[in-house]
């Protein structure tokens, strides 16, 4: 054991530096930094933000790699810019020096009382303009599989550049009204989709006059129709027993090349004694139910369901609430934990993550899981096989997880290996902080084996490739690669490259390879884009 003592302006603060021993599983020990003094703990934040304890843990602090030696940890803190540089001081001593530590506390809280206050509020976001929004009334009849919907969009369609406005709606629904800023608006054209993940929508193409329009301009519509049933590997459906309705349909007019990131405010009414719910804000009213988020997300999830209970529990600084159809509460109560931890590794690695998160257990056995700001959706969940498959559970929620960090790039591009590799990667490195290096070396060499006979990532044809090859592609192959380049540059220095991805919006592999080479230098990013290419 040795002891730190950080210098501020005169004042030591005491951290005691330990190694916590897994004696049971035998794995290595780690390295961790206790933090026993609150007010630092928030400098400490600020300082090293990819390391420091959430908000409402415990004060280890994460990000150091598996029986990493001490002194190497000491340099990296020396190494890193850091303004209180000529304050640093190591003892291996237990001395406190220092005035008072009440004075202490008294000057770290000016400080952070001064930085909130000049920190400058952010607006609604359904009053940000640089996000679309949608106003919403939705009917939904599930035994008849009838909808109707009424409602506007506001957006710029200017943003983007878009040359021929067009959206996305699912091809049973009949469209009654459509006008822009009180005008009439009429529909030029109509396509099958050419988006593999609405199959069944139809592409409208909008009058170029709405492009000579102020922006941003507000289209509303009316529309209504009867929802065919979609292939099982998509996970929208509706029905008598279960309703899940979201973009595969499409049910909202919807593009995802040029406002994929919006806001939503949804009035849900449902002929027959059923409970709406979803991702985002619930407020239960008399006659319906209203879905909200003003965090920028990339769907409309709308699920109704006769039976639905909900479990809530605390996760970090947020809440965490669990929609299911049965669940014990003890079983409820490992779950929760799970997610938490999860979710715990990936604001530590990634960078932090606001708001509460709802987590869905669907009905269905089919069309697997996905995320949306707000939480995750999912398929298949079976309580009598929970704790025999823990460690594939683990895996599929921090799959789905890290979604909430990893969806920036294109999906129906070779791109989309920015998301799907790297939410899976993610997933493989909670599963080796949890299970253990052995379970996550035969995690890898089993994708190398499936990933056999398979075409490169580089301008791989994602929107056309058939189910199972992309999944291979993207799933199997991507992470393997992932780990090639974990091992070559260390841990610490990758979760430094996945922070500077997510902090810079990066969505490109281009931009992603500039990182990299920022990061690493232009030799290893070369020697990834040639992986990328060839392998």
């Amino acid at each position: 054991m040795i002891h730190f003592l950080f210098l501020l302006r005169h004042y030591y603060i005491h951290i005691n530096v330990g190694y916590l021993g897994h004696p049971k599983n035998k794995r290595k020990a780690k390295a961790a930094l206790l933090l026993h003094n609150p007010p630092f703990l928030a400098l400490f934040r600020e300082l090293y933000p990819e390391n420091a304890p959430a908000r409402g843990q415990s004060g280890k602090i994460q990000g150091i790699d598996p029986g990493e030696p001490i002194p190497s940890i000491v340099s990296k803190y020396q190494e890193k810019p850091n303004p209180f540089r000529n304050s640093f001081s190591i003892f291996t001593d237990t001395t406190f020096i220092g005035k008072d530590m009440k004075n202490l506390i008294l000057f770290c809280t000016a400080v952070l009382i001064l930085t909130g206050s000049c920190q400058k509020s952010p607006r609604s976001t359904h009053e940000n303009p640089d996000y679309p929004h949608y106003n919403l009334s939705l009917l939904i009849d599930p035994i008849s599989r009838m909808i109707q919907v009424e409602g506007d969009l506001t957006v710029d369609l200017k943003k983007d550049s878009v040359e021929k406005p067009f959206f996305y709606l699912q091809r049973d629904l009949a469209i009654h009204a459509l006008t822009i800023n009180g005008e009439k608006l009429a529909i030029v054209d109509t396509t099958a989709s050419d988006n593999r993940f609405m199959p069944t929508a139809r592409k409208i193409y909008l009058e170029k006059k709405s492009l000579s329009m102020p922006q941003p301009v507000k289209i509303n519509f009316a529309y209504s129709g009867k929802l065919e049933d979609l292939p099982n590997i998509y996970a929208n459906r509706i029905g008598p027993e279960w309703t899940e309705m979201g973009l595969y349909y499409p049910w909202f007019p919807f593009n995802p090349d040029h406002h994929k990131m919006f806001t939503y405010r949804v009035d849900v009414k449902t002929k027959g004694d059923y409970t709406a719910f979803g991702l985002g804000e619930i407020k239960k009213q008399k006659d319906r139910t209203t879905l909200e988020t003003k965090i920028p997300t990339t769907d409309i999830v709308v699920c109704l369901s006769k039976d639905v209970k909900t479990y809530t529990a605390a996760m970090v600084q947020n809440q965490l609430n669990i929609f299911h159809h049965g669940f014990t509460d003890s079983l409820l109560k490992e779950m929760a934990s799970n997610i938490s931890s999860s979710y715990h590794y990936f604001n530590t690695w990634f960078g932090k993550k606001s708001g509460d998160i709802s987590v869905i257990d669907t009905k269905r056995e089919k069309g697997g899981g996905y995320a949306r700001m707000g939480g995750i959706v999912l398929g298949g969940l079976q309580a009598e096989n929970y704790y025999s498959n823990l460690e594939g559970y683990y895996r599929y929620f921090a799959h789905e997880l890290a979604h909430l960090w990893w969806f920036k790039a294109k999906t129906t591009s070779w791109e989309d290996w920015l998301n799907e590799s790297f939410a899976e990667y993610s997933a493989l490195m909670v599963l080796r902080e949890e299970f253990g290096q052995e379970t996550f070396d035969s995690r890898l060499e089993n994708k190398k084996r499936k990933s056999e006979g398979t075409p490169p990532i580089w301008h791989f044809d994602r929107n056309n490739a058939e189910y199972q090859i992309a999944y291979r592609v993207l799933y199997e192959k991507g992470p393997v690669l992932l780990s090639e380049l974990e091992q070559k540059t260390g841990r610490y220095k990758f979760r430094k490259l996945c922070r500077k991805l997510i902090a810079q919006n990066i969505h490109t592999t281009e931009d992603f390879l500039k990182a990299l080479q920022s990061i690493e230098g232009a030799e290893t990013a070369e020697w990834f884009e040639k992986l990328l290419k060839t392998r």
